[in-house]
């Protein structure tokens, strides 16, 4: 499926509005713009969907917001967690009608099954299968792209393990929490590391919003292994998991193409139409055609 260009004026008012509104209202339904909302869902496929659209719940780290279709990283607190020191639960600012957005902070895939890690991811996943997603419905889950550019390779350089050891051992941890929701009922998806995040100026700051640990040829090919190992296991579960890094990463230079992310890490909406793609092949989306 070709790519599509990026969002236009129109849909930068459409996310302003959504956006003014969830900030109010976070459990909307949206349902007031559902025409513009599936107009652009069509722009994406290159036909026009069948009604009612299925709806996947995407849960995860920063990558779940590509899932909004939106050209930033736009989000506004859904759940509070904690007093003395609060954090929040996160919804996307969804332009794309087949996708219900649920950030949980930057989490880890080695820690997504653990309660009380710093972000609390396991608890707010709970709160959400609990109180907003019911048994049956699809959960695709966000994890890894933290792990394959800091935790691993810092493993990889200081405690002598080698790639592929690391990243067995994270993906097998991290595979407990897809497991565990399959088990419970839940129609549950994985999707992979998009991509080989490249080295902001200033990585070497922890404080830095997007650190980097270890030069980029390690960290492609931690990504790459992750990616494998990640299709192994899901495989062996009967999972789906769906992974755009060999089509977001140029062949002849292992860096990823300039179009297919906005910041250097996360994905851009010219990805949309092949991710929704790949989701209909694996079987985590069914949108059909309507009928002319």
């Amino acid at each position: 499926m070709e790519q599509i260009a990026d969002l236009d004026d129109s849909d930068a008012a459409l996310t302003a509005a959504i956006r003014a509104r969830l900030l109010r209202a976070p459990r909307d339904t949206l349902a007031r713009w559902s025409a513009p909302r599936h107009a652009l869902l069509a722009r994406h496929l290159g036909f026009t969907p069948q009604l009612p659209v299925p709806v996947v719940n995407v849960i995860g780290d920063s990558h779940v917001l590509f899932f909004c279709g939106t050209a930033t990283l736009n989000k506004v607190r859904f759940r509070r967690f904690g007093f003395f020191r609060p954090d929040y639960l996160n919804r996307g600012v969804e332009l794309l009608p087949c996708f219900r957005v649920f950030h949980v902070g930057p989490a880890t895939a080695w820690q997504a099954f653990e309660y009380r890690s710093t972000t609390r991811s396991r608890e707010k996943v709970e709160s959400l299968l609990r109180r907003d997603i019911r048994p049956g419905q699809p959960v695709l889950l966000s994890y890894g792209e933290i792990d394959c550019r800091c935790h691993i390779p810092r493993a990889v350089m200081t405690r002598g393990v080698t790639v592929a050891e690391a990243v067995a051992a994270t993906v097998s941890r991290f595979m407990r929490l897809p497991l565990d929701l399959q088990a419970r009922g839940f129609r549950v998806a994985v999707w992979g590391p998009p991509c080989v995040t490249a080295s902001p100026e200033g990585s070497e700051d922890p404080n830095n919003p997007l650190p980097t640990v270890g030069p980029p040829t390690l960290r492609h090919d931690i990504t790459q292994k992750y990616v494998r190992q990640l299709h192994a296991q899901t495989d062996a579960a009967g999972i789906p998991c769906v992974c755009l890094v060999e089509r977001v990463l140029d062949p002849s230079t292992g860096a990823a193409r300039a179009e297919s992310q906005i910041d250097g890490c996360h994905l851009a909406p010219a990805m949309m139409p092949c991710a929704l793609e790949r989701l209909q092949a694996a079987g985590v989306l069914a949108i059909t055609r309507r009928p002319v």
